[in-house]
C-alpha cells in the first residue's frame, strides 16, 4: 500500500553527496558514475574556448573547498558555463556555497589529480540555499576560510585599443588601460516585469600605449572601485573641482585591466563606449600583463588623446563638445 506522506520535515529533494576525500581517492573511481558534491567556491578562472572534435566548446574552471580544507577542481562545459560565469563577472558576496548535482569524476591527464566535471545537460548547480545540506555545511565550516578570488590564466591575452579598432572582431576581450577622463555620470532605468530599477552609469576615457577609447562603467563597477553604491553616490556625493563626485575623481590616473564587450555598434561611431564586463585593479596582475603601462607618465600618454578624424562620416556634429574636451585634456596633460 502506498500513501502520500505530507510532513513539513520530510525532505522534498535528496542528494547523493560524496565527500572530497572519497572523490580524490582514485581507487574504485568510476567515471560513468553520477553523484553530488557540495563545497565553497574559493577560486573562479576565466572562461575559455576550445576546439573539441572540430566543434567550438566553452569551459570554465573553479575550485571548491570543504570544511576540512580539502580542495577540488571543477570544470563546467558549454551551457553550464553561464551558471558560474555570473559570479566571475560580479562582485559576489562570500561565502559562495554551491551544490553540484549529477557530476562526474575525472582524472586530470596533466597532474594526475581527480577533478569533477559537468555531465552533458543533466548537471544542476544550486547556490547558497537554505536546505539541510547547506545548513550542515555552514555549521561545519570554521571561521578561518580561504578567501575567494578571481583567477586569470597566465597566458591571458591582453589586446591594445588600436588592435580592437583595427581587427573589428566581436567578443569579450581584456584591455590594460589608464583612466584619464570621466564624463558626468548618468542615471537610467531598466524595467523588468513592470518594476523600475534605477541604475547608474559612468562614461570614462581610457588610454593605453597604443590609443584611446570610451568605456562604460555601471553601478556594479562603481561599488567595486569606490565602495559606494550607485544610489548612495547619487544621493550623498559632494562635487569636486570639475563638478564630478569626489569619489569618482579618485579613479583618474588608475591603471586597470578591463574586460570589455566588443560589438558592431562600437565601430559604427567611435564615440560609442565599450561596455565594461569586469575590472581587475590588483597592481601585481596589471603589472604582469602590462608592465609598460605602469611605468609611463600621464603626459607621455597625452598624445594618444588626439583622435584622428580620418573618417568624418563616423562623427556627428553633436560630438564636437566631446572632441574639444579631449583636446583640452591633452593640453592640460602636456603642461603637467
Amino acid at each position: 500500500m502506498v500513501k502520500d506522506l505530507k510532513h513539513v520535515r520530510f525532505p522534498m529533494k535528496m542528494y547523493r553527496l560524496k565527500t572530497f576525500k572519497e572523490i580524490k581517492s582514485i581507487e574504485g573511481l568510476d567515471e560513468k558514475h553520477l553523484f553530488d558534491v557540495i563545497g565553497r567556491v574559493i577560486e573562479i578562472h576565466c572562461p575559455e574556448e576550445k576546439l573539441i572534435n572540430g566543434k567550438n566548446s566553452r569551459l570554465i574552471d573553479f575550485t571548491l573547498e570543504d570544511p576540512d580544507g580539502i580542495q577540488l577542481m571543477c570544470t563546467l562545459w558549454d551551457e553550464h558555463v553561464s551558471k558560474i560565469e555570473a559570479f566571475y563577472n560580479s562582485t559576489s558576496q562570500e561565502p559562495l556555497l554551491v551544490l553540484v548535482q549529477f557530476c562526474r569524476a575525472r582524472v586530470c591527464l596533466k597532474s594526475g589529480d581527480v577533478k569533477i566535471c559537468s555531465s552533458y545537460d543533466v548537471t544542476q548547480l544550486l547556490f547558497n540555499q537554505e536546505s539541510p545540506p547547506f545548513e550542515e555545511f555552514r555549521k561545519r565550516t570554521s571561521h578561518e576560510q580561504t578567501p575567494m578570488r578571481i583567477a586569470l590564466s597566465g597566458d591571458m591575452e591582453v589586446r591594445t585599443i588600436s588592435e580592437i579598432y583595427r581587427d573589428k572582431e566581436f567578443g569579450d576581450f581584456w584591455v590594460a588601460a589608464r583612466i584619464v577622463f570621466i564624463d558626468d555620470p548618468e542615471c537610467t532605468c531598466d524595467r523588468n516585469w513592470g518594476d523600475g530599477t534605477l541604475r547608474y552609469r559612468v562614461k570614462v576615457r581610457v588610454v593605453d600605449l597604443d590609443g584611446n577609447a570610451p568605456f562604460l562603467l555601471w553601478d556594479r563597477e562603481c561599488l567595486d572601485l569606490i565602495g559606494i553604491s550607485a544610489d548612495d553616490l547619487k544621493d550623498t556625493h559632494t562635487k569636486g573641482r570639475k563638478g564630478l563626485p569626489k569619489e569618482l575623481e579618485t579613479l583618474i590616473g588608475l591603471n586597470m585591466l578591463f574586460r570589455i564587450a566588443v560589438r558592431k555598434e562600437q565601430f559604427q561611431k567611435y564615440l560609442n563606449a565599450f561596455p565594461v564586463m569586469r575590472i581587475i585593479t590588483d597592481e601585481k596582475i596589471v603589472e604582469k600583463h602590462a608592465p609598460e603601462l605602469i611605468q609611463v607618465r600621464d603626459r607621455d600618454l597625452s598624445s594618444k588623446l588626439e583622435l584622428e578624424l580620418t573618417d568624418e562620416d563616423l562623427w556627428d556634429i553633436e560630438d564636437i563638445d566631446q572632441q574639444m574636451k579631449l583636446k583640452a585634456l591633452s593640453k592640460l596633460l602636456h603642461r603637467g
